[in-house]
C-alpha cells in the first residue's frame, strides 16, 4: 500500500504484520515496516491512530531508516484494529486489522508477544515461560548445532520463551554427521542452562530467560541464543512472574534550544507537549518581568520537523496571578496546571480545563478540590489513560523531605483523584521535581537535585507493573549539563523531550530526540 505524497523511490509501501497483543492492561511495542532502504528525512514526525479508540495521533517512533515502532497502549477493546499511520507531510494509509487484542488468559509472562515481525523471525508463542513474553526471533532461536546445515532452521519451542524463526528443524540427532551449522529443530531444543536467553529489545531487556527446554541436550558447537527483537506482554519492563528487565541507558542527541520561546529578558520553563508533538504550552514571566508573575503560553508548528512557531499567551487560562507548571493531556483537550489565583485553599492549587477541539478556547479552569490543601501542589501530568496522575508537594506529611513526587489514581475520567502517596522508590531528601509517567506509567522522568554539585538533573527509573516500587534513578543521557537542566517532559515512547536549562545563562526551552 503507497504511502501518499512519498515518492516511491523513498518509501515503496508501508505494511505491518498483524500481531496479537495479549493481555490489555499492558502496553506492548508493534513494529512497521516502510520497506524503505534509506529515508532519513522522514525519519521523525510519524504517527498512528486506532480508529475507535482514544489512540489518537500517538508518536511512531523510528527504529531504523526503514521501521516504525508504536506502542499500543492499555485498555484497548478486545478484536480487530485497523491502524493509520500519518507520515510527516500528513498524508495517511490506513492498514486493516493490523492489530487483535485477545483477552489476557492469566499465563504468567506467556501469550502472544506484541512484537510484530522482527526480521528473519516471527513472534513467539509465549508458552507461559515466566519474564519472556514471544521475543522476536532475528538471529538463531534456541539449541546447539544440528545437522544437514541450511535444513535445520529453527523450530517453535517453548525452551525459547516463544521465539520462533521459520519453519520446522530437521530434528534428530542435535549432531548429525557431516552437519554444517544448522539450529536444533522443533522436539530437540537446548538442554539446560542453554535456552531462553532474553533477546536484545529495542526498548530494554524482555525480563528474565525462559526456563530451559526438556527435549534433547544441548548440540555442541554456536548455543544458540535468542535473536534481536522486541519484548511482547507486559512491555519492555519483563513479563508477569518475572522480574523487571532494564531499559538499559538512554541517551539522547545533543538538545538545541527552542529559538521561538526565547526572551532574554525574562525565563522560560515548565514545556508540556501534546502527544502528535505539535503543540507547546509553556511557563514564562516576560508579560511580568517586573512583578515575576508566571503565565502560560503556546506555540504551534504544522508538524513535527517544523520550526515551533511564535508564541502567545492563553488568555483564557492566565489569572494574573502565578499560573504554571502545566501538563497538557495527549489529545490536547485537557490541560492541568497550578496557580496561586484568589479562591484557592492554599500556596498553590492545581486547576483544570478542557475544550472542544484544539481550536477551541479554552473553559474557565475549575479548581481540582479533592487534591487541593493548604499545602503546595503544583505540576500536575496525568498519564494518556486520564486515570494516573503525578503531583509535586512541598514538604506534604509522609514525604521524604523538600519536594517531593507524589501520585493517585482514578477509576474512570469521570471521577475524583484518589488520595496521593509518594511514589515509591522516587523520593529522597533531596529535592525531585516535575515527574511524568511515560510507557504506561511504567516509566517515570523527573528532574532532582540529589547531586550537590550538579544543581538540578534528569533522571528516569522503571517498574515492572503500577504496584510496583520504581527501580534506583539514573541520569538521563545527553540531557544533563553542570547547569540547571529541568522540567523535563518526554513523549510516550520516550523518542523525544522537551525540557529547560539555564546553561546559557538564561533559562530558556530546548528539544531532544533519540
Amino acid at each position: 500500500m503507497d504511502v501518499l505524497g512519498i515518492t516511491p523511490e523513498r518509501v515503496s509501501a508501508l505494511e505491518v504484520t498483524p500481531a496479537t497483543v495479549s493481555g490489555q492492561n499492558f502496553w506492548n511495542r508493534v513494529r512497521v515496516s516502510l520497506n524503505s532502504s534509506s529515508a532519513p528525512e522522514i525519519s521523525r514526525g510519524w504517527c498512528f491512530t486506532i480508529p475507535g479508540t482514544e489512540v489518537l495521533d500517538h508518536t511512531a517512533t523510528r527504529v531504523d531508516e526503514s521501521t516504525l515502532a508504536i506502542v499500543v497502549p492499555e485498555g484497548l477493546p478486545v478484536g480487530s484494529h485497523d491502524l493509520i499511520i500519518t507520515s510527516p507531510s500528513g498524508e495517511t494509509d490506513a492498514l486493516e486489522n493490523a492489530l487483535t487484542v485477545v483477552a489476557n488468559d492469566g499465563n504468567d509472562g506467556g501469550a502472544a508477544g506484541a512484537m510484530a515481525g522482527g526480521a528473519g523471525g516471527t513472534a513467539g508463542t509465549g508458552v507461559s515461560t515466566p519474564g519472556v513474553a514471544g521475543t522476536a526471533g532475528e538471529g538463531l532461536a534456541a539449541g546447539g548445532i544440528a545437522g544437514n546445515g541450511a535444513d535445520a532452521v529453527a523450530g517453535a519451542s517453548s525452551a525459547s520463551g516463544g521465539a520462533a524463526l521459520g519453519g520446522t528443524g530437521a530434528g534428530g540427532d542435535p549432531v548429525a554427521p557431516g552437519g554444517a551449522a544448522g539450529v536444533a529443530g522443533a522436539g530437540d531444543t537446548a538442554g539446560a542452562g542453554v535456552s531462553g536467553a532474553a533477546g536484545t529489545s529495542t526498548s530494554g531487556a524482555a525480563g528474565t530467560g525462559g526456563a530451559a527446554g526438556t527435549g534433547g541436550a544441548a548440540g555442541t558447537g554456536v548455543a544458540g541464543a535468542a535473536g534481536t527483537g522486541v519484548a511482547g506482554n507486559q512491555s519492555q519492563l519483563g513479563g508477569s512472574g518475572g522480574t523487571a528487565g532494564s531499559l538499559g541507558v538512554i541517551t539522547f542527541q545533543p538538545a538545541t534550544v527552542i529559538g521561538a520561546l526565547m526572551d532574554t529578558r525574562a525565563f522560560e520553563d515548565d514545556p508540556t507537549v501534546t502527544a502528535d508533538l505539535l503543540e507547546l504550552v509553556f511557563n514564562t514571566d516576560r508579560d511580568s518581568v517586573s512583578s515575576g508573575d508566571d503565565n502560560l503560553w503556546v506555540s504551534t508548528r504544522a508538524t513535527p520537523s517544523d520550526r515551533w512557531g511564535p508564541p502567545h499567551p492563553i488568555d483564557e487560562l492566565n489569572s494574573g496571578s502565578q499560573d504554571t507548571t502545566a501538563g497538557i493531556e495527549g489529545d490536547g483537550l485537557t490541560i492541568w496546571f497550578a496557580s496561586t489565583r484568589p479562591g484557592g485553599v492554599g500556596q498553590y492549587d492545581l486547576y483544570a480545563s478542557t475544550r472542544a477541539d484544539r481550536t477551541s478556547a479554552w473553559t474557565v479552569p475549575t479548581a481540582v478540590t479533592e487534591l487541593n490543601t493548604r499545602d503546595q501542589e503544583v505540576a500536575p501530568q496525568v498519564t494518556q489513560s486520564g486515570l494516573l496522575m503525578v503531583v509535586e508537594f512541598d514538604d506534604r506529611a509522609g514525604g521524604a523531605g523538600g519536594h517531593d513526587l507524589y501520585q493517585t489514581r482514578r477509576t474512570t475520567v469521570n471521577d475524583p483523584w484518589g488520595l496521593p502517596e509518594p511514589i515509591p522508590g522516587v523520593n529522597t531528601s533531596a529535592n525531585e521535581y516535575a515527574g511524568r509517567f511515560v510507557l504506561g506509567g511504567l516509566v517515570i522522568v523527573f528532574a532532582s537535585d540529589r547531586n550537590p554539585t550538579n544543581g538540578q538533573d534528569v533522571f528516569y527509573a522503571e517498574r515492572a507493573t503500577l504496584d510496583d516500587p520504581f527501580s534506583i534513578a539514573q541520569p538521563l543521557g545527553g540531557v544533563n549539563t553542570a547547569n540547571d537542566d529541568f522540567d523535563p517532559w518526554p513523549s510516550e515512547d520516550l523518542s523525544h523531550i522537551v525540557f529547560a536549562s539555564d546553561r546559557d545563562g538564561n533559562a530558556e526551552i530546548y528539544e531532544a530526540w533519540r
